[in-house]
């Protein structure tokens, strides 16, 4: 989960130099971009949930990671001017279509991790927003 900024920042420089050495040998209407941000976001997607199942995050590195995953589909989107889910929709030519999702979709089930410590925050800044009272009136 750590290094899943630095997973971006990779991707991005193989993107740079397929632009400059490889794109002009196919044709447009193949979209081999777009293809190849597909497969990329398929195997980003499988590789966060197979981490994200083995143990919970610290949130900051939660946080993190899905910061870096809402940046790179935003990139993304702006690149090719379409929705991230347009994009990892088109399947492989002939496999079926890989349907509409994010990358960020992922951490959905896991968001628990942050809304908890958000939570024991609040509970913990409770007993010093109201010092008089001994029991906390929205605890009762």
């Amino acid at each position: 989960m750590d290094n899943v900024p630095r997973r971006y920042a990779w991707f991005r420089r193989i993107l740079k130099s397929h632009d400059e050495q490889d794109s002009p040998l196919f044709p447009t209407s193949w979209e081999v971009t777009r293809l190849l941000i597909g497969q990329f976001s398929e195997y980003t997607r499988t590789d966060l949930g197979n981490v994200l199942g083995k143990g919970v995050p610290t949130v900051n590195t939660l946080l993190e990671a899905l910061q870096g995953t809402l940046d790179f589909e935003g990139v993304m989107e702006k690149r090719l001017e379409i929705d991230f889910e347009d994009i990892v929709e088109v399947g492989l030519p002939g496999q079926p279509g890989r349907g509409r999702w994010r990358i960020s979709s992922v951490f959905d089930q896991h968001f628990s991790v942050y809304v908890d410590a958000q939570d024991r925050y609040v509970f913990h800044l409770l007993p010093l927003l109201f010092p008089r009272l001994s029991i906390h009136p929205y605890l009762s």
